[in-house]
């Protein structure tokens, strides 16, 4: 999975994960720092994680960890996936209260040095 903006925490109902445990898996994560892998095993139900802001990724893979023989393979599906993205950073309105009249000061000073 691939993210337009990188986010730090995810999330999905899992099902039809193995019986006997839950599936073997490689999370790889991409971020801006490099590539990450955690091994997990996701079971039936909800799983999610979260990580620092600062380690926000872009892309999330899953690789299967479990080596079977034949054409089934592991399976599982996915339901209800979440992501949370990094929020930006919004100047307070305090801060523009405090910015005008630190301006009009200035553009004051600037006509007083010009009349003289």
């Amino acid at each position: 999975m691939s993210f337009s903006s990188p986010i730090y925490a995810w999330a999905a109902d899992f099902g039809e994960a193995a019986d006997d445990g839950g599936e073997n898996l490689d999370l790889v994560f991409t971020a801006t720092s490099g590539t990450t892998t955690v091994q997990q095993t996701v079971a039936n139900g909800f799983f999610g994680f979260v990580t620092a802001p600062a380690e926000a990724f872009s892309s999330l893979t899953f690789q299967s960890r479990t080596n079977i023989v034949g054409t089934t393979g592991e399976g599982f599906y996915m339901d209800n996936v979440r992501g949370a993205f990094v929020a930006v950073a919004v100047p307070e309105s305090g801060t523009f209260a405090l910015a005008l009249p630190a301006l009009g000061m200035i553009g004051a000073i600037a006509i007083k040095r010009r009349r003289k």
